[in-house]
C-alpha cells in the first residue's frame, strides 16, 4: 500500500502532520516516522474538531531510498520540538534515477520548518496508532 492509499484507506491526512521522530535501519530497509496525523474533521468549523490529531508510527518496508535535504539556513531549523510536514508527489528528477521495482511507491514529505524535503521509495506503508482514539 502506498501513502495515498493508506490515507484515503483510514480516513487521514498527512497535511500538517507533526513529525517527532524518524529512524531508518539499512539492512532492514525499513523506515519508521513517528506523527501527530491529521484525523479531525475538515469540513468542521474552525477548532478542536477540525485540528484533532493522533500519534501513528508509519513504516515503510522494502526502502528502495531515502533522502533527507539539509535544512534551509535562513529557517529556524534548530528548534526543539515536532517539525510540520506534508505529503508531496515524488520529485521525478530523483526518483528516475532508481531502477522502481515493479510495486514500490516513491513520494516525499516536505519538511515546512526546514523549507527542505524528506525523499523515500519503498514497497509498502503501514500506519499503526501509539494512542487510543
Amino acid at each position: 500500500m502506498n501513502i495515498k492509499e493508506l490515507e484515503r484507506e483510514l480516513g487521514i491526512s498527512l497535511h500538517d502532520a507533526m513529525l517527532r521522530t524518524l529512524t531508518t535501519d539499512l539492512i532492514g530497509r525499513t523506515a519508521e516516522l513517528v506523527l501527530d496525523v491529521c484525523v479531525g474533521d475538515p469540513e468542521a468549523p474552525p477548532g478542536p474538531d477540525r485540528e484533532r490529531r493522533r500519534r501513528g508510527r508509519l513504516e515503510l518496508t522494502d526502502v528502495e531510498y531515502l533522502a533527507v535535504e539539509p535544512p534551509d539556513p535562513r529557517y529556524p531549523y534548530r528548534l526543539p520540538g515536532s517539525v510540520q510536514v506534508d505529503s508531496c508527489d515524488a520529485d521525478p528528477a530523483l526518483s528516475s534515477r532508481y531502477h522502481m521495482p515493479e510495486g514500490t511507491f516513491a513520494g516525499r514529505l516536505f519538511v515546512t520548518d526546514w523549507n527542505s524535503f524528506i525523499h523515500f521509495s519503498a514497497r509498502n506503508a503501514t500506519l499503526s496508532w501509539l494512542e487510543p482514539e
